[in-house]
């Protein structure tokens, strides 16, 4: 059975991210008029080409059903967890699961960059978090 799981994997090392999970949003686009290096035999300076995705998710950290279950250290240190894995020191980036299967099988993007991280510290019982992920490669890929 597939789950909403959302986590960045890089290699052996997977960060879940903190629920609950507010919203998840795709945005793709595909460009008409750019000038493009041929994606099949013969010149090709126009015409639809799927670009990369674009991936929000906004969540909280420090509850669970509606009760409080971290402190505000934990709070804290779940961000710096979170911000550390979004943190990409390489061209090669991570990526981004979005769903899970019992046999730990993935669904996810590949070649992820993160675009902006932001992180709502007003309220000390609950941090609100956004974070947007770029995926240059848009298909969402399956094992």
């Amino acid at each position: 059975m597939l789950q909403f799981a959302p986590a960045i994997v890089r290699d052996l090392d997977v960060v879940e991210f903190p629920r609950p999970i507010l919203t998840c949003r795709l945005h793709d686009s595909w460009d008409f008029l750019k000038l493009k290096v041929p994606r099949r035999d013969g010149d090709q300076v126009a015409g639809p080409s799927r670009d990369g995705v674009d991936v929000t998710i906004e969540g909280q950290i420090g509850s669970l059903s509606g009760e409080l279950k971290l402190s505000e250290a934990e709070m804290l240190s779940a961000v710096e967890e979170l911000r550390a894995a979004l943190h990409v020191a390489d061209e090669e980036g991570f990526a981004l699961a979005l769903f899970q299967d019992d046999e730990g099988g993935r669904r996810y993007f590949q070649q992820c960059l993160t675009t902006r991280f932001d992180v709502d510290f007003s309220n000390p019982r609950i941090y609100s978090y956004a974070a947007s992920i770029h995926a240059s490669d848009p298909v969402l890929y399956g094992g």
